[in-house]
């Protein structure tokens, strides 16, 4: 009995280095080994659409949210409840209490416009809280065509800061959108202009002017664009093609 129990264990003893070849070659069938080429089929298998690309990130970092401000904000950039309507529209109390829960001192709405809407912001916004809010008024470019724009927009401006705007926004239309009559864009420094910067020097008034936009919004909206898909999404922001200015040229008028 004894004699046949170690003759069994050696031939299992003999019999596992087959096992183990056995065991290693299914392994490494079923997992291939690690390689530095690109797969046969890596391109047929690129089909998931950007829309549907939702990566999770695996930056992990420390998160720290942060409510409210340490010191307070004065807010230069905003168009809650403004005139052109290109900002939210809340009401008053209501945005003076999203200011005081973050520890924002004031707001400035930019796009007041002019006249009586101008005015509009002015007693809906400033007038309850002339601590909180400032508002800007612009120039009324549907004029461009008057020959007495550049004193027409001098006495608009001065109207302006008579009802309360305490400044000047010009929005990147001014280089890009304005067109006279004839088709023309207006240029950033087009000496129509001129007075009524020489106004806002006269009335000490700032001027927030926005010229031009990302480069990438210069270009071909394209697979090389690194702004593709916002393009996309907003096709009226894409300025490439000869009727537009380059943003060089752009930026060499504003310094001008």
């Amino acid at each position: 009995m004894e004699s046949n129990r170690k003759l069994f264990r050696r031939r299992a003893i003999g019999c596992l280095p087959i096992l183990i070849a056995l065991l290693v070659a299914a392994q490494d069938a079923a997992s291939p080994p690690i390689g530095y080429q690109s797969a046969k089929d890596a391109e047929q298998k690129k089909t998931l659409l950007l829309k549907d690309f939702k990566p999770n990130s695996m930056l992990h970092v420390p998160q720290h949210q942060v409510d409210r401000a340490k010191f307070y904000v004065i807010d230069v950039h905003n168009h809650v409840n403004d005139a052109g309507r290109i900002g939210d529209r809340m009401p008053p109390q209501r945005v003076i209490e999203v200011m005081d829960k973050t520890n924002v001192k004031t707001i400035v709405i930019l796009t007041g416009m002019w006249g009586d809407k101008l005015q509009t912001v002015l007693d809906q916004m400033v007038k309850p809280y002339p601590d909180r809010f400032v508002v800007f008024t612009q120039i009324d470019w549907s004029k461009i065509d008057d020959p007495n724009f550049s004193h027409e927009m001098v006495a608009q401006l001065d109207d302006g800061v008579r009802r309360g705007a305490r400044g000047l926004k010009v929005l990147k239309d001014l280089g890009l959108g304005v067109r006279d009559k004839s088709g023309k864009l207006i240029a950033v420094d087009d000496p129509r202009l001129d007075p009524i910067w020489q106004e806002c020097g006269r009335l000490g008034i700032p001027v927030f002017i926005h010229t031009g936009d990302p480069e990438a919004f210069f270009h071909p909206t394209d697979a090389a664009n690194e702004r593709y898909e916002e393009l996309i999404e907003h096709p009226d922001w894409s300025f490439y093609g000869p009727q537009f200015p380059s943003l060089d040229e752009l930026l060499k008028a504003r310094n001008r």
